[in-house]
């Protein structure tokens, strides 16, 4: 069921947010030169690492809600993977593929995906995380500024 309510509202935000074709990533704009080290520093989060990696962390946490058949979750993994190596150390990026996370899922009330979180010190201070690059580092700054 969830799964189906997913996909149904990915496929009417895919044309309303992203138009046929167009890329989600729009990064490079600034002086920030990318590695590719980004995949290595994202963390795939299960209900069992959950409370330590993010619910505990000192440091802010973007949760990644995401399965591997949402095509507008595939277009953002390139932005997700350039801002957690850019922000490495001030900020910890996580996935959580909700096809293997579903308790996850409804606990945060995800129901359409890409959705991004913003914890700090173990509390949602941003629930519906933007997705187009420029906006995501404003939203960044506030949560890094919290601490």
């Amino acid at each position: 069921m969830l799964r189906m309510l997913i996909a149904s509202c990915v496929l009417s935000a895919t044309v309303l947010l992203f138009g046929c074709d167009t890329p989600v990533d729009s990064v490079a704009k600034d002086d920030f030169k990318y590695t590719g080290r980004g995949k290595e520093l994202i963390v795939e989060i299960t209900p069992e690492n959950f409370r330590q990696v993010v619910l505990e962390s000192e440091t802010p946490v973007l949760v990644d809600f995401w399965a591997p058949w949402c095509g507008p979750c595939v277009q953002l993994t390139p932005t997700i993977e350039k801002v957690a190596e850019k922000f490495e150390g001030k900020l910890k990026v996580v996935k959580v593929n909700i096809d293997d996370n579903e308790d996850l899922s409804e606990e945060f009330q995800v129901t359409e995906i890409p959705r991004l979180i913003y914890f700090h010190k173990g509390e949602v201070v941003i629930r519906d995380g933007v997705l187009d690059h420029a906006s995501m580092e404003k939203e960044i700054g506030k949560v890094i500024d919290m601490n």
